[in-house]
């Protein structure tokens, strides 16, 4: 028999994969997930900090969140964890049942002991012994026959359950084959490259926490494949390949047949690559993407960056007259009842709905946002990807002369964004602060409550008073005219006021915009996270209050986003505002099956009944619009075909870099300006479970497991209204879209999406001259 120490081992072994099993049963729920030893380091134990928080305010501690986010979903999903805490309870009283059951047998000793001396010692101790009557029994010489005890004698045989060849026992020899066979399937299932054999379907959550240790591994066939199918979605895009060496490091970097001719200037000159030599038809293509001409920019636009948090589109959130009539609609999609404010600024731009981000939630759609990269398949990038050159908007815009600025509703502890949004070339001012007493007075508010999530209420009131002393700063505001306004808003005197922007800008010391410099806010809410119930006091969210709690924070979070960007018009109107969801609401929690959505439509069943169905998971929407209502292409209306958050990032970059003059440096978002012809691209979301492809008008949506029960579905929005399918397309699309998910994986866990070698803007070589600065690749 093992040693106490070996017993306890084994003890604790197996307690450590009964939690991780339960870890993974709320991850698999809340994030559609495995459980990782990223997810560990992201909430459990915490990851290293390789940046100094430079945080604007220091407002009070209040830990970083986790056990009240832990105690808000237990409070939203009371029914689910009162079973899930019920069935646990049992399994635990049952497990204490038995261990005081057969407490005789339990020997706490570090010496080897066997079970006969376990008996022999009970049985020296207590008279009351029941025996097992066989016809045979397997002796050892120490066998104990006519012991005396206690005056009282009886013929004793012990049925020993350890003899001495032990290697031959049966139980021994079951439990030898299963410990066998379980270490040579944990070996095929780390070692597989196939997450869809039917093998991951069975294995257990430790398993996959095992394999998330490891990098994803490609065969050079599907590599190339899967590059080539990439590649000629950039090709039919006229986008040029930049790195074009025979085994290229960054094969997903893509510019301008000027940009490439910088970096490969020998095959330019020699034409050797007809591809590469259509000159005309590049600069015809490269000019189709600029939006807005020199002439019509007095100066560079602010660019107001709002990440709504689990926005929905579902069609209770859309007119009934953009349900019974798409492909003809003129104005904003959303609700006026819902989303009056986000409406009526989306009327100054454009809507497009079917926005998909690339994975959920925020811990991965937040990166993918705002990074180029994509979700990985066994771990989180938020913590994986740390030292990695990422490409990012925040950067992008910086470098061509931009003051940034982020306004976080959330402890960056809490998910691992300390390792991202203190990057030096990231932001100038970072914001997350609870208002302490005197900081609740700057603000002018009331009732604050004291949890590590910045209800939106406040959020915003912490973001008008930092702007306003930024437009002080960059001379778009004088002091006077700032403290009316900012009177206006927070209800306070313009003398208070005037003295509260005072002190702040001597807070904020010499690290403000300089004159003219155009501003780059980034705003993201709270109050629309799951479970709905907001995180400031209940009595604030009265006036916006309806038959369901996600309805009720929609229109909270409108009426305090709309506030914001009101505020910031009335300043400077010359600012572009870009819109969008991190990702979906991720459940549907207003419809039944065939419910009536209007008089002309129905509610899709497969979108109540069939999780794949769920368009309310990766799919959001977003809004492009100058608050100046200068004119975009399709000004005031709605696009309902789908695109993703590349399409998103890469359209706002040509916004910002033409109105600033500016050459747009290589990329490695496979994105399309909206406003450009759409193209039939390949487009993946994904988390461990589940995923979402795209293509064309298709949309695919299953388990990453199986296609068994994936949904094909038209790619109009909101896909809950209409349906079609196909066998064929369904198996191709998901062969590709998995290859693709692997080929992004592969390439993030080498740390070769992007380099920083890649920012220099002034790498052009004319087309026709071939003068200009040549660079070198980097290695």
């Amino acid at each position: 028999m093992p040693t106490v120490v070996v017993n306890l081992l084994i003890l604790l072994y197996y307690f450590v994969v009964f939690v991780i099993t339960i870890l993974d049963g709320e991850i698999c729920r809340e994030m559609q997930s495995n459980v990782t030893v990223d997810h560990l380091l992201a909430y459990n134990f915490g990851n290293q900090k390789l940046y100094k928080q430079t945080l604007i305010e220091q407002g009070q501690i209040v830990g970083n969140g986790g056990i009240q986010v832990l105690l808000d979903a237990i409070k939203g999903n009371y029914i689910h964890w009162s079973i899930l805490l019920s069935v646990y309870g049992l399994i635990a009283i049952l497990s204490l049942y038995l261990i005081i059951s057969h407490r005789n047998l339990l020997k706490f000793s570090f010496q080897r002991i066997n079970l006969q001396q376990i008996q022999h010692q009970k049985l020296m101790k207590n008279i009351q012994i029941e025996y097992i009557e066989e016809d045979q029994y397997i002796y050892t010489e120490n066998s104990i026959q006519n012991k005396e005890i206690n005056g009282k004698t009886k013929k004793i045989k012990q049925q020993l359950i350890f003899c001495e060849h032990q290697l031959w026992n049966k139980y021994v020899g079951v439990i030898s084959i299963v410990t066998v066979v379980d270490i040579v399937l944990l070996s095929v299932f780390i070692s597989n490259r196939n997450v869809t054999i039917p093998l991951n379907r069975f294995v257990p959550a430790q398993w996959w926490l095992y394999q998330s240790g490891r990098i994803t591994q490609m065969n050079p066939i599907d590599y190339q494949t899967s590059l080539q199918a990439l590649h000629l979605e950039y090709e039919q895009s006229s986008k040029y390949i930049i790195d074009v060496r025979a085994n290229p490091i960054y094969p997903l970097i893509t510019g301008t047949y000027a940009q490439f001719c910088s970096y490969n200037y020998d095959i330019c000159k020699q034409a050797l690559q007809p591809v590469y030599n259509n000159i005309l038809n590049s600069l015809q293509n490269t000019a189709q993407n600029i939006i807005i001409k020199s002439s019509e920019v007095i100066s560079p636009p602010n660019l107001l960056f709002i990440i709504v948090e689990s926005f929905s589109h579902v069609p209770k959130y859309l007119e009934e007259s953009f349900i019974n009539n798409q492909a003809n609609y003129q104005g904003s999609a959303y609700s006026k009842q819902y989303l009056p404010s986000i409406k009526s600024w989306a009327e100054y731009g454009v809507t497009f709905l079917g926005t998909a981000s690339f994975g959920l939630p925020t811990i991965y759609g937040w990166h993918s946002l705002v990074t180029s990269e994509k979700p990985l398949s066994r771990g989180i990038n938020m913590i994986n990807s740390v030292h990695n050159n990422v490409e990012s908007i925040f950067s992008s815009v910086k470098n061509i002369g931009y003051y940034n600025s982020y306004f976080s509703p959330s402890p960056f502890d809490f998910d691992g964004k300390n390792n991202w949004v203190f990057i030096d070339d990231w932001f100038d001012e970072v914001h997350y602060y609870v208002p302490t007493d005197d900081q609740k007075v700057m603000l002018n508010i009331e009732n604050v409550t004291q949890n590590a999530w910045v209800a939106d209420r406040v959020l915003q009131r912490e973001a008008i008073l930092s702007i306003t002393v930024q437009f002080i700063s960059n001379c778009k505001l004088t002091l006077e005219r700032a403290s009316q306004l900012y009177s206006s808003e927070v209800n306070c005197s313009v003398a208070l006021a005037h003295s509260i922007l005072s002190l702040k800008q001597s807070q904020m010391g010499s690290n403000l915009p300089k004159l003219n410099q155009p501003l780059f806010i980034t705003f993201m809410n709270v109050d629309t996270h799951t479970p709905f119930t907001g995180f400031d006091s209940l009595h604030q969210y009265d006036q916006f209050k309806t038959n369901d709690s996600y309805s009720t924070m929609l229109r909270s979070a409108d009426h305090y986003i709309g506030k914001l960007i009101s505020y910031i018009h009335q300043i400077d109107n010359n600012t572009l505002l870009a819109l969008t969801g991190d990702h979906g609401a991720r459940e549907h929690p207003v419809y039944s099956k065939n419910q009536p959505l209007t008089n002309e439509t129905r509610f899709d069943p497969l979108c109540v009944h069939k999780t794949n169905g769920n368009d309310n998971m990766f799919t959001t929407s977003s809004v492009i619009a100058f608050l100046n209502n200068f004119s975009l292409p399709y000004q005031n209306k709605t696009i309902f075909t789908q695109n993703d958050h590349d399409d998103f990032i890469t359209t706002i970059l040509h916004l910002i870099f033409s109105a600033n003059r500016a050459q747009l440096p290589p990329t490695s978002r496979n994105g399309n300006n909206l406003f450009s012809a759409y193209q039939n691209k390949l487009s993946v979301s994904s988390t461990h479970n589940v995923f979402e492809f795209r293509r064309g008008t298709e949309i695919l949506r299953g388990n990453r497991l199986s296609l068994k029960n994936a949904i094909h579905i038209q790619g109009n929005y909101p896909t809950c209204v209409i349906q079609l399918s196909s066998q064929k397309q369904k198996q191709d699309l998901f062969t590709e879209g998995m290859k693709r998910i692997r080929l992004f994986n592969y390439l993030t866990e080498r740390n070769r999406v992007w380099n920083k070698g890649f920012e220099d803007g002034d790498c052009v070589v004319d087309p026709v001259t071939l003068e200009g600065k040549r660079c070198g690749l980097p290695e």
